[in-house]
């Protein structure tokens, strides 16, 4: 992830959309960057369809929410009134149900 994310986004992700890269993390298993700019948030804002927003939002937990041994963690988004999209991802040694819990993300 901490590769194959970036990597993707190089170019940017397109209009409508800015991100935050948090690279100052030493841990190794550590992967975490936010979307400041959604192009949903922005378009349903606009016309008070913020719920649609949110299932825009709900397909990241069916993207990144089981993956093999990362938890994706995530407590806010901006179609759900934050004032960000926070993305983290924590790898861990074994996988889900094996020593530790997945958390469960909005």
């Amino acid at each position: 992830m901490k590769k194959v994310v970036p990597f993707g986004f190089k170019h940017k992700s397109g209009i409508g959309w800015r991100y935050t890269w948090h690279n100052d993390t030493d841990a190794k298993n550590e992967f975490h960057f936010e979307c400041n700019e959604c192009i949903y948030a922005q378009i349903l804002g606009k016309r008070n369809l913020m719920k649609l927003g949110s299932m825009c939002c709900h397909a990241d937990i069916i993207n990144y929410g089981e993956l093999h041994y990362t938890d994706f963690i995530r407590t806010k988004t901006l179609c759900q009134g934050g004032d960000y999209c926070d993305f983290y991802f924590v790898r861990h040694d074994t996988d889900a149900g094996d020593g530790w819990e997945r958390t469960k993300s909005i």
